[in-house]
């Protein structure tokens, strides 16, 4: 074997060692605690909209057929911000998540809390101002409480 061969060789096995050590510094990060956060979020979200819309489609003409066009809009961002806020609040329990993952499922909780709230303050008449003043001040106090400060 000649010197350009070993030299050769020497540099392979350095590239090796260098990708496998790249690669095993990916495959020990836990993306299998984002991803279950990401799928709680998703099917919380995708539960809130299902609900919503049969709410507006079944319970909103039976109760106020004359003002189902007026209500259907607040209704159903009502709807959707609540049972996502109670799905996630569901999965609150849920321990051992890794700070990413704990940190998503609890910046999720917090707006679906505060576009709960949003909606019912303006849902009461207040203006926008106030009632994203009260929406943000909810999703500090969700963050804070979910994440232990």
């Amino acid at each position: 074997m000649t010197d350009a061969d070993e030299m050769a060789l020497e540099n392979r096995l350095e590239h090796d060692a260098w990708w496998q050590t790249y690669l095993d510094q990916w495959t020990a990060l836990p993306f299998h605690d984002l991803i279950a956060a990401v799928a709680i979020l998703s099917t919380a979200l995708l539960l809130g909209i299902v609900a919503a819309r049969l709410a507006c489609r079944y319970l909103l003409p039976a109760l106020a057929p004359r003002h189902a066009d007026v209500i259907a809009p607040r209704l159903m961002a009502i709807t959707r911000a609540g049972v996502t806020a109670l799905v996630l609040t569901a999965f609150l329990g849920v321990r051992g998540l890794n700070p990413g993952a704990d940190l998503l499922l609890a910046a999720g909780l917090g707006i679906a809390v505060a576009a709960l709230a949003y909606q019912f303050g303006r849902a009461l008449g207040l203006r926008s101002r106030p009632a994203s003043l009260i929406a943000a001040t909810l999703f500090l106090i969700v963050l804070a409480s979910r994440l232990g400060a």
